[in-house]
């Protein structure tokens, strides 16, 4: 008797899990067809403009984690990322944020760690990284900040060890914490290679 429970129980979770990946399932725009892609490391879905070789992404994108979980969203336009594009942890937590504009980043670019803790905040316009760069670590230190001009210009680079004195930003340990904190969100890495700061 308590087999046959645990059986139910498996197939009800089973239906549940099932509705609950189909309510995830993007909608292709018309003119487009939704492609799928089954791996170890996740699943992903998009839509693609049929016959075209390379295919065109066109329309909503979104990959889950291993165990179902979202991992990014957003959007194609023409081939290139466009709109607001989100991405989390597999715990659920956000990781990060950025907004494209025909395929490049344009705002702010957000990071986070698994904890809630601010890993990257940086500003573009138009693919152009500007402003004040600053990299965190875990426990929500600033480790490191990169100063651009208005013309994309790096104009300083400073970077601090975990007890907060000043360390050369070219150093092993500025760049082991960089690297983490841009490994933070796959969007953050998406974002920097399609910007001016990786050229």
């Amino acid at each position: 008797m308590r087999r046959g429970a645990l059986g139910v129980a498996a197939i009800l979770l089973c239906a549940v899990v099932g509705a609950a990946r189909a309510q995830d399932s993007i909608v292709c725009p018309a003119g487009t067809q939704r492609g799928t892609a089954q791996r170890a490391t996740g699943s992903e879905q998009w839509c693609a403009r049929p016959g075209t070789n390379p295919r065109i992404l066109h329309g909503p994108f979104a990959s889950w984690q291993p165990a179902g979980a979202i991992q990014v969203r957003g959007e194609y336009r023409d081939g290139k990322p466009s709109g607001t594009w989100k991405s989390w942890h597999p715990g659920g937590a956000q990781s990060g944020e950025v907004t494209f504009v025909d395929g490049k980043p344009t705002g702010m670019l957000l990071g986070w760690y698994p904890n809630g803790q601010a890993s990257f905040v940086g500003g573009f316009r138009d693919g152009t990284a500007i402003g004040m760069m600053e990299i965190f670590d875990p426990e929500g230190r600033m480790r490191g900040a990169v100063d651009f001009g208005s013309d994309g210009i790096e104009r300083s680079r400073r970077a601090w060890d975990d007890a907060n004195r000043a360390i050369d930003p070219k150093s092993s340990e500025a760049t082991a914490i960089e690297t983490r904190a841009v490994q933070s969100s796959l969007l953050i890495y998406m974002a920097l290679m399609a910007s001016s700061v990786v050229r």
